[in-house]
């Protein structure tokens, strides 16, 4: 019998902070204050807090989030004309990271810094991490219940269906610590592998490992387990471990522009505003956004993002008898709960610091349901393709089933646990 020994939260993944995010103001007005300041050299009357703090030997330096920054030793003004210059879209525009010479630095330059007339807003990135609770809630018997969430979303009644459509060409991407290319389960389902981190490409914690397996390990080959969808085509795209803001967003913005149908957040952490734009602009264009609740019920159970973004698909974590994890969220931003307990999945074919071992594990935590759902929406695009992310979203929770005693939407299971079958039904 399983039993939780649910711990403090494992944040692993820190961000760096001794960055700030700096949104500079990109109307007509003030382009045209700083393009003055910056080919003419009418300078405002009195000096700006960025422009005091970027003449400092306190700022290291000030990059566009996308697009190319300037040379180095460019005059200041220059600096902050080309990091306001429109970008392809307005809403990405002035987007820029204020890297600082210590935490302190950081968070005083972000005090002042905010009062600029020529500063939409800035902020000190939150942390982010995976949303998987201490090592002692780990199951340490993986084959125990070996992969009783398959059965508890109806899956394999689901496959029975006429109707059933194949998912190998559902593009689904992965924002997390990286996936083991060569672990025996997951061959040949990467479309993708790329980092936006500084530190080594590969899984070197694996979670992102463990969610792919969740997703799409190799079903029929005769090892180990299978996945609940059989994309072939998996954006492995590495954003953790280290945590790098900037990558992140950057990571956000490939998926959405790059052939993403679903992406798949197993994880949380404060507000985010740079976070939030770049989720809505990516639901905007028909991306399926489904993330965490996140694991700490039992710490004050606060909001966690992106999961509590409006029309993401936000997953909480049910157990083997259709009971709330013990650690898993709740609020009213809730949509439906999948397995998150004992769920056993591929790791790392070498060792990693959240794996006891190699191959596979049973790990629990909202970023293990996730993946479920993040599957199951693969699985309904792959029968309706031109289906909107409303669409998606509507067929997974009209689609759920009400666990024990529950008789509508509430707070804990929202509209109940996943349920493969009947969402193919409501498509």
């Amino acid at each position: 019998m399983y039993t939780e020994k649910v711990g403090p939260l494992r944040r692993i993944h820190l961000a760096g902070q001794s960055q700030v995010i700096v949104k500079l103001k990109t109307s007509r007005p003030a382009r045209r204050v700083l393009h003055a300041a910056a080919t003419e050299g009418r300078r405002p009357a009195k000096k700006g807090m960025l422009e005091r703090w970027l003449d400092s030997k306190k700022v290291a330096a000030l990059e566009p989030i996308f697009g190319e920054a300037p040379r180095r030793g460019v005059e200041t003004f220059r600096r902050m004309a080309v990091a306001a210059e429109t970008e392809v879209e307005s809403a990405l525009a002035g987007l820029n990271v204020l890297s600082m010479s210590s935490q302190k630095d950081a968070q005083k330059a972000r005090e002042q810094i905010t009062r600029d007339p020529l500063v939409e807003y800035a902020y000190v990135p939150p942390e982010k991490y995976v949303l998987l609770p201490a090592r002692g809630a780990r199951s340490q018997d993986p084959m125990v219940n070996r992969q009783w969430g398959l059965r508890a979303i109806q899956l394999f009644q689901a496959e029975q269906m006429a109707s059933f459509p194949d998912a190998r060409r559902v593009v689904i991407a992965i924002i997390d610590s990286g996936i083991d290319p060569n672990h025996p389960d997951l061959q040949g389902i990467l479309l993708e592998e790329r980092s936006f981190t500084s530190g080594a490409k590969k899984d070197t914690s694996g979670h992102g490992t463990h969610v792919a397996g969740i997703i799409a390990a190799v079903r029929n080959n005769r090892i180990g387990i299978r996945g609940v969808c059989s994309s072939q085509k998996i954006m492995s795209l590495k954003a953790l471990d280290p945590y790098s803001a900037t990558g992140y967003y950057r990571a956000i913005r490939h998926a959405t522009d790059d052939g993403a149908q679903v992406l798949n957040l197993s994880l949380g952490g404060g507000y985010d505003p740079t976070e939030e734009t770049l989720i809505k602009r990516a639901m905007s264009k028909g991306l399926v956004v489904v993330a965490a609740m996140g694991n700490e019920k039992q710490q004050g159970n606060p909001k966690s993002y992106p999961g509590s973004i409006g029309g993401v698909i936000a997953v909480g974590a049910s157990t083997e008898t259709d009971g709330i994890a013990s650690f898993s969220n709740t609020g009213s931003h809730i949509d439906l709960v999948a397995p998150g307990v004992n769920v056993l999945s591929t790791v790392p074919t070498y060792p990693t610091s959240l794996a006891d071992g190699t191959d596979y594990e049973a790990w629990p935590g909202t970023s293990m349901a996730t993946p479920h759902v993040a599957a199951a929406a693969g699985i309904l695009l792959a029968k309706r393709p031109k289906a909107t992310v409303r669409q998606v979203r509507q067929a997974l929770v009209r689609g759920a089933d009400k666990v024990p005693g529950q008789t509508r939407f509430n707070t804990t299971f929202g509209h109940g646990r996943l349920n493969v079958r009947e969402a193919l039904r409501k498509i």
